[in-house]
């Protein structure tokens, strides 16, 4: 659960109340099956792949392995998957600069909610911006990751004054009036868009890996995934259809759910908790990223490090100020790079490795095409809205 979870009642209002707890959970049991799939691939890995220059990062060997033949620079490039990982080996599967850009358009979204003094929206998003770019170029972030428990705690604070201004303005007049809601998509493109943030929200298959090495008995990666994915579930039903059915009289989602906020100075923290946990962990994604594109263009010298890592977060901090509002850009990120990543290559690999043993596997086959096919469909139509938005 991170910030992606403050669009899930856009998702709710673009998919349908009864579309979004099915599909919720239908996407709960790919990802697992994605997981399963990506970690059953080391099962069918030659013992000789451990000397290769891969060094210990378990899915870069899966992925040497099963793009041998296809080319492993060329599935690098299309999806900035590195094939040695970082030079620290910190990443297991890739880092998407995507997600850096949407930490930028999450913050400059959660400042215009605060104030319509563009001096202060302008200070507003330089400060937290400056202060990602330093935090980007430090040798270690590790001392960063203890924010992640006070990232969860000042969502958790964010929904429920969400919720408590919820029943204040409309009481529970929503939960009368939920047949007058929509209960499916109107349309393809809602229906992608809704994909896109649920996707995103979930996005456990690339970082498997770094939850198996993680844990103390990594045996039991299969059932931490299921409780994990279970609560996240839970959670996300309540973040979606509730949060949107209590809104639904007075209110109508095409943002993030702080939109829904009045201009209150109890709204006003609870923006500023989230701009400050977004500044402080958007560098625990553009440092691996930065890693990544130093290892590719064998950048060592640390003066040089740091430009390429500046260079990055201006970028990303340049395309954040045109989009119309976070929501569309993980969209975009979820239909197209964490798509990919979940649901399309973990059943390439393990079709790829086992094929050399087995001829048949109809479920991995299936879920491969099933996956090429939503991600392009809804790669297309959520470009499509964010170009024109």
């Amino acid at each position: 659960m991170g910030t992606g979870t403050l669009a899930l009642p856009y998702a709710a209002q673009q998919g349908g109340l009864v579309f979004n707890v099915i599909g919720l959970g239908a996407i709960v049991v790919w990802n697992y099956y994605s997981a399963d799939c990506l970690l059953r691939c080391l099962d069918h890995l030659p013992r000789d792949v451990d000397v290769l220059r891969v060094r210990n990062d378990q899915c870069n060997k899966a992925n040497y392995k099963a793009t041998d033949q296809i080319g492993i620079s060329e599935s690098d490039n299309l999806l900035c998957i590195p094939s040695s990982g970082p030079p620290d080996g910190t990443t297991t599967y890739g880092v998407i600069a995507w997600h850096a850009f949407g930490k930028s358009a999450a913050i400059f979204s959660f400042v215009d909610g605060i104030t319509q003094n563009n001096s202060f929206r302008i200070c507003g998003k330089v400060i937290p911006s400056l202060v990602i770019t330093a935090l980007s170029c430090a040798e270690d972030i590790s001392f960063l990751s203890k924010f992640s428990a006070f990232g969860l705690l000042a969502l958790a604070l964010s929904f429920a004054v969400i919720f408590w201004e919820g029943v204040k303005e409309n009481g529970w007049m929503g939960f009368t009036h939920i047949l007058r809601l929509h209960l499916f998509p109107e349309s393809l493109s809602s229906a992608s868009s809704w994909f896109g943030v649920v996707v995103f929200g979930y996005g456990v298959v690339p970082f498997i890996f770094s939850f198996k090495d993680s844990m103390e008995n990594p045996e039991f990666i299969g059932l931490s995934t299921k409780i994990g994915l279970s609560i996240a579930y839970t959670g996300y039903i309540f973040a979606s259809n509730c949060i949107q059915i209590l809104f639904s009289p007075k209110h109508f989602f095409d943002g993030d759910v702080l939109q829904a906020l009045p201009n209150s100075l109890v709204s006003s923290i609870v923006r500023i908790m989230m701009i400050s946990v977004v500044a402080v962990t958007a560098p625990l994604i553009s440092v691996p990223c930065g890693k990544m594109i130093e290892g590719k263009l064998k950048i060592a010298a640390t003066a040089y490090r740091r430009m390429t890592r500046i260079v990055l977060c201006a970028v990303c901090i340049f395309l954040a100020a045109f989009v119309p509002g976070f929501v569309h850009v993980i969209s975009f990120v979820g239909c197209f790079c964490v798509s990919c990543l979940s649901f399309v290559l973990p059943p390439l690999f393990r079709l790829k490795l086992r094929n050399e043993v087995y001829p048949k596997y109809p479920i991995d086959a299936t879920l491969l095409v099933v996956g090429i096919a939503t991600t392009a469909i809804t790669s297309t139509m959520t470009f499509h809205d964010l170009f024109i938005s």
